[in-house]
């Protein structure tokens, strides 16, 4: 027991009480030692002072001896230390019986963040992503090829061929990715990419050569709705060019639609459209 006085009164305490510890552990051993008397206060029914008392001055905090693992913690603001034994067969048991358990579970969980893993890459790897990441940071680029007239053999305007710079260094021709874009409806995008770089390009020098043309390779599919002459007429405006300095090429296999043309032919001036091989 621990006396503690303080004028007429006295207070007779329990040690266990300054530790006292619920578990299911019955080889649960623990002490508080006081660091400034040197001795243990408060000791658990089957902890030893004589056993815990060398360990308390070792400078490994954790040590394992007869069969047991010793922990041992200082406080930083009171002059107390305590030291925690538990049977070390025991921990293995539990530890591998808690690994039962957590094993199969991080097996299942590692598989999941895997097929998640490869559903994300697989969807970032994707064709269409590529495409779409390549519009985005403006890696499609635009050639243009002179235009000769045969009996002046002068330049009358050029055609504007759109590259795809792959990340092999590769160069990817319209063949191979529109097909793609029209499969995943991305066309439009495409068109408007190429028109926006053909008048930032081009533009400046259209207004002061009104004699010369750009040719732009388009997709069938562009030619069904009114969108495009707005954009055009939009650009023309912009830039003062004549709309008879913007010429459009079907390159494509696709057939166009005459029907579907109506409402946009009539849009253009004379001469707008010609169809290539």
């Amino acid at each position: 027991m621990t006396y503690m006085q303080r004028g007429n009164y006295v207070a007779v305490i329990n040690p266990l009480f300054w530790s006292e510890v619920m578990s299911d552990d019955p080889t649960l051993q623990w002490g508080v030692y006081d660091t400034v008397m040197k001795t243990f206060f408060s000791l658990s029914k089957e902890a030893s002072a004589a056993t815990f008392s060398p360990l308390i001055h070792l400078k490994d905090l954790t040590v394992q001896r007869n069969g047991y693992l010793y922990a041992t913690i200082y406080s930083t603001k009171r002059p107390i230390a305590a030291i925690v034994a538990t049977s070390y067969q025991r921990l293995i048991t539990h530890f591998y019986n808690h690994l039962i358990f957590a094993l199969p579970a991080g097996i299942l969980g590692s598989l999941v963040l895997l097929l998640l893993w490869l559903r994300i890459r697989q969807n970032y790897l994707s064709p269409k992503r590529k495409l779409q990441r390549a519009l985005e940071k403006h890696q499609l680029c635009l050639y243009y090829q002179p235009i000769i007239d045969i009996k002046t053999e002068k330049c009358i305007g050029a055609e504007a061929l759109l590259r795809w710079p792959g990340e092999q260094g590769q160069i990817m021709n319209p063949a191979e990715f529109i097909p793609l874009a029209e499969k995943e409806g991305m066309i439009e995008q495409i068109t408007d990419y190429v028109i926006d770089n053909v008048f930032r390009d081009q533009g400046a020098y259209l207004a002061t050569h009104a004699d010369r043309y750009v040719s732009i390779n388009l997709s069938a599919s562009d030619f069904h709705t009114s969108r495009l002459i707005a954009r055009i007429n939009q650009k023309t405006e912009q830039y003062a060019v004549r709309p008879q300095q913007i010429k459009f090429e079907v390159t494509e296999h696709a057939f166009l639609d005459v029907e579907k043309m109506t409402p946009i032919n009539s849009g253009f001036p004379p001469g707008w459209l010609r169809s290539g091989n």
